[in-house]
């Protein structure tokens, strides 16, 4: 038999390893998944709505990723609040996107919390007795994303929680002190967020922690001074003054 030298056998070895190595680093960067993100673009409906089109048609001949059924998601959540006449065939398409998502990657904690986004929205517009059924689906995907996501939208998935356990009655599972827990942990986590003030400012109220209210009504009213594309934001903060003013009668 005979024998290959040594080096020329060496060289041989290395071009193999090489060669064999490629496709794995290759194949690790192709199958990682992009992570599952909310929608960060410009907030007003003509934005929305080009981004929802544009994103359709970039993904028009190839297969979407549980980022992409995420971003669909958020952006039909988003339109909902736009357009009312058409809300819940939103809805709807944000809670397909939300399961496409899910089974992609079942630890997208954002996926989970626009599912509980897109299903309290929908039993808002049915009302409380005819959406009984919705309100534990809501506290398991919220505190699905709490765990796997508890930073996403500034506190998203404690602000959820925290007014759900405050607009619930009891004997349905509402629960106020747990309610003020829930808003102070999405304050710590999103102090930057109008909306963790607002709401945990209406808990204390009912808390009668008015002090503790007046705080968060004007930390909310200087936050919200800032979003305008927000469809319904000169009613939040004609609300928030309101509630501010009758604070501050209780206070004097």
């Amino acid at each position: 038999m005979k024998l290959i030298p040594f080096k020329k056998f060496l060289r041989s070895a290395v071009l193999v390893c090489a060669f064999v190595s490629i496709p794995l680093v290759a194949h690790s960067s192709v199958v990682e998944a992009a992570p599952c993100t909310l929608y960060q673009g410009e907030a007003g409906w003509d934005a929305v709505q080009r981004a929802k089109i544009d994103l359709v048609k970039h993904f028009q001949y190839q297969p979407l990723t549980h980022r992409d059924f995420c971003q669909l998601a958020h952006l039909d959540y988003k339109l909902a609040q736009w357009e009312p006449q058409v809300k819940a065939e939103h809805l709807t398409r944000c809670l397909e996107n939300v399961d496409k998502a899910i089974d992609h990657n079942p630890q997208a904690g954002i996926a989970y919390f626009l599912r509980g986004l897109c299903l309290g929205r929908q039993g808002q517009m049915r009302g409380l007795w005819a959406s009984l059924n919705i309100i534990d689906p809501v506290r398991t995907s919220m505190e699905r994303a709490r765990q796997l996501a508890p930073g996403i939208d500034g506190g998203g998935p404690d602000r959820a929680l925290g007014r759900m356990l405050y607009e619930l009655p009891f004997f349905l599972g509402g629960d106020l002190e747990k309610s003020i827990k829930h808003l102070e942990t999405a304050v710590q986590l999103g102090p930057g967020n109008w909306e963790n003030h607002y709401y945990l400012a209406q808990s204390y109220l009912a808390d009668r922690r008015y002090r503790d209210a007046q705080r968060e009504l004007q930390d909310a009213l200087r936050l919200a001074g800032t979003v305008n594309e927000d469809p319904q934001m000169e009613e939040h903060r004609r609300h928030i003054r309101e509630l501010l003013r009758d604070v501050e009668r209780r206070l004097d």
